[in-house]
């Protein structure tokens, strides 16, 4: 059985893109063995909301991809942007997909609203589970150093 393991560095910013400097406003930084700090992290363990295997979009789905060779092998920092007009994705400092705000409303741009944060494990690719998931790839496990948000100073 070949087991993999999975090293994030993991970044996200949320602020304003002609903000000069930063601050500050959460993180979690990993010191410490075992799982995450439950003050800082919410849990969904299993298959929480109907038991099957799953993927689930509303047909607005916009996105692009790129190769990290050695996303399983080494640390990596994963980063967005994230303004009013516009978000921005990036892996190592290089932007990979950027999604303007059309305008239109919240079909289009439903980032307005407070979101929140999930880190998982995807297993089953694009096809979400539907040509079925070969249960030898398990277990996985996810390590993660850091998750750090900033705002606008």
């Amino acid at each position: 059985m070949i087991k993999r393991l999975l090293l994030l560095f993991i970044c996200i910013s949320f602020h304003a893109a002609a903000a000069p400097e930063w601050k500050l406003v959460w993180s979690d930084e990993f010191d410490r063995d075992g799982a995450p700090d439950p003050a800082k992290w919410g849990y969904e363990v299993g298959y929480i909301r109907n038991g099957e295997a799953q993927y689930y979009t509303k047909g607005n789905g916009r996105g692009n991809h790129m190769q990290v060779p050695d996303a399983s092998t080494a640390f990596h920092v994963y980063a967005v942007e994230w303004t009013k007009e516009k978000m921005r994705f990036f892996v190592d400092e290089k932007c990979y997909f950027e999604c303007a705000n059309d305008g239109s409303g919240v079909d289009s741009w439903p980032f307005d609203k407070p979101e929140y944060l999930i880190l998982n494990l995807a297993i089953g690719g694009g096809w979400g589970g539907q040509k079925g998931i070969d249960g030898k790839i398990f277990p996985q496990r996810m390590v993660v150093d850091y998750v750090r948000v900033f705002g606008e100073k």
